[in-house]
């Protein structure tokens, strides 16, 4: 009884610091949680907080203390633009003239949708941005596309960012002839 109790306080203290104190996060907020997986605050209540999840709208319903134990990072209250990587495989028969052109159209054509800028800056080192040839692979020309997204933290916008790229890249494949090595494209954001 004394153990059962003892957790009923830890969680109802808990949601008094998260309704009365400090604002990690608030309803309709998107916080991702140390599984990786994001979610929208529905409802904030004493002992508990219910989120809904993201990418399915499944309902998680979780303890005040174990959520701010646990941790997690509010994305709505994320400010600064954040780089974006992709990276991709061209397959080996691609022609050089071909992979090269693919590149420079692909930096042009992304960074004319809104919300993107190519101003990327790693500490310590010049910006860098735009569709670059990283290395060559046994299994393909492995392509590195970097720009910066402003309010990636929204994502319904990162979703829309993240098609529309994926469509000018594919387009900009059968326009230039080239071929994925292999159907796999990876979309990033990477922590701080």
């Amino acid at each position: 009884l004394g153990l059962a109790l003892r957790r009923i306080m830890e969680d109802f203290l808990a949601g008094l610091v998260l309704i009365l104190g400090h604002s990690w996060f608030k309803v309709g907020d998107t916080i991702q949680l140390n599984n990786g997986n994001l979610y929208i605050v529905e409802e904030i209540a004493l002992t508990a907080t219910r989120l809904i999840v993201y990418d399915d709208g499944s309902v998680l319903h979780i303890s005040n203390n174990k959520l701010l134990a646990d941790g997690l990072t509010n994305l709505s209250q994320r400010k600064s633009p954040r780089p974006i990587h992709i990276h991709f495989l061209i397959s080996l028969d691609a022609k050089v003239e071909n992979l090269d052109k693919f590149l420079l159209k692909l930096t042009s054509t992304a960074l004319e949708l809104p919300d993107i800028s190519k101003h990327v800056q790693r500490s310590g080192s010049p910006p860098y941005y735009g569709a670059q040839f990283r290395t060559l692979t046994s299994q393909g020309f492995e392509i590195e596309f970097i720009f910066t997204m402003h309010n990636a933290s929204d994502p319904d916008l990162y979703k829309t960012i993240q098609t529309k790229v994926h469509l000018a890249i594919i387009r900009l494949l059968q326009e230039h002839s080239l071929s994925l090595a292999y159907p796999r494209i990876n979309f990033s954001v990477p922590s701080r």
